[in-house]
């Protein structure tokens, strides 16, 4: 068998010192390759974010101007004015109107921070804010409130259960009265009952929602 005599052809392999300076090298890489990634994606859900809630800013704003009134749970649940939210973008989207006419879109992004905007204003960051009840601290006062991301079918009525796979955020409240609470993090099953979420209308029949975010 012929055979290359690596002394004598004057060729030689790597060192181990050689071929580890090489991983190390494509470590690196590698890691700015991910970071820079993770960047460009975190961007592009933050954009989302601001476009979803401009979008539904000027959706709550135009049925104030049409009606004269507070933009309610059905026109932003179906219809022409109901908002869409991106899906990856949001943990929490939030929806605040008054009687006074004063409305707030709120939402807490993937990555942890919170944004909001009111009556159509400059959205800005608040990350202090508590996006399951943010109306009051944002200066809506005595609101409907509402979710994004809300099927138009519940997976439960008031006290039975409902189920689902995986870890959700569930809203439990009414939609003719226009009051919602929301509890993330939620695992099935789940028993959808004042006792455990409070009562957002009392008076009016409730169920739960699960949010598709």
């Amino acid at each position: 068998m012929y055979t290359i005599d690596m002394k004598k052809s004057g060729l030689r392999g790597f060192t181990i010192v050689e071929l580890l300076i090489v991983i190390v090298v494509i470590g690196i890489l590698a890691a700015i390759t991910v970071v820079a990634y993770t960047a460009v994606q975190d961007r592009a859900r933050v954009a989302s974010v601001n476009s979803d809630i401009t979008n539904t800013s000027r959706k709550a704003g135009l049925v104030k101007t049409l009606t004269g009134s507070r933009v309610n749970t059905p026109d932003l649940l179906s219809g022409q004015y109901m908002m869409k939210v991106s899906s990856g973008a949001h943990r929490l989207f939030t929806v605040c109107a008054n009687a006074a006419g004063d409305y707030g879109v709120v939402s807490e992004a993937r990555n942890g921070n919170i944004y909001y905007s009111v009556n159509g204003g400059t959205i800005q960051q608040n990350n202090a804010l508590n996006p399951e009840t943010p109306c009051p601290t944002i200066g809506v006062a005595t609101p409907v409130m509402i979710f994004g991301g809300m099927p138009a079918t519940s997976c439960a009525g008031e006290n039975a259960t409902c189920t689902f796979s995986d870890t959700k955020t569930i809203a439990y409240g009414s939609v003719a009265a226009g009051q919602f609470f929301a509890r993330r993090n939620q695992v099935s099953p789940l028993t959808c009952s004042n006792a455990y979420f409070g009562d957002p209308a009392s008076g009016f029949g409730k169920a739960c929602y699960i949010l598709d975010y």
